[in-house]
Parts: structure tokens; sequence; C-alpha cells
């Protein structure tokens, strides 16, 4: 939207909007898979993203999920931006993270965690 105060045109600026979360690891780029070895574990980070792949704000907590559960533990933060995924058993696992945008839209991110 403009507004024009006599020769003046004063631009809104237009708020990012957030329609999906990348999943990040520890170097803060975006992945898809994950190997972790059992014993141990890696932290990632949930981030949203707008349109056109830049960083864009999450209006709630993240939740994370892991299905099948037997393969890792997930170990989120409070804020629910990071997660530290423990390898507990052999197999392939899904780990989904979901949010809601500033627009009330659940969006969501998905790692897959070889063990």
């Amino acid at each position: 939207m403009d507004w024009y105060l006599d020769r003046l045109v004063y631009k809104q600026k237009k708020k990012k909007v957030a329609i999906r979360l990348a999943i990040l690891n520890w170097q803060h780029k975006e992945i898809e898979m994950a190997e972790i070895n059992i014993g141990k574990k890696r932290v990632f980070t949930a981030e949203g993203r707008s349109s056109t792949d830049k960083p864009a704000p999450i209006a709630d907590t993240v939740s994370w999920t892991i299905e099948p559960a037997g393969v890792a533990s997930l170990f989120p933060a409070s804020d629910g931006l990071t997660c530290d995924v423990a390898a507990v058993g052999a197999g392939t696992a899904t780990v989904t993270a979901k949010a809601h945008n500033s627009a009330g839209t659940e969006i969501t991110g998905t790692l897959s965690v070889e063990v």
C-alpha cells in the first residue's frame, strides 16, 4: 500500500509470512536427511521461510514429533526452535516440526533420520 503526502511517497513494507519450516543443521544449512550413530545426538533448528525462501517469523512454539519412536528420542528446547535428536536404535525415522505462521496457518518441516 502506498500513501501520498504532497510529493513524498511512503511505502508500507509487506510483512514476511512463513509458508514452511526449514530444518537446519549445526551449520545453519537446510537439510532433508541426517545420519546419526547409536548413542550420539545432533541438534537441529526450525526456521520459518517465506515464499522467497528468506527467514520469516513463526507465531508460536514449534512442536517436534518422530515416527517411529524406537529409532531416536527428541529433546526439544523450551522455545521449540531447536531440538536434540538422540539415536537409540537402528532404522530410519521421520522427524516433523510443526508451528503456525503469523496468518495462523500451520506450517511444517520434515527430516529423515537414519541410524
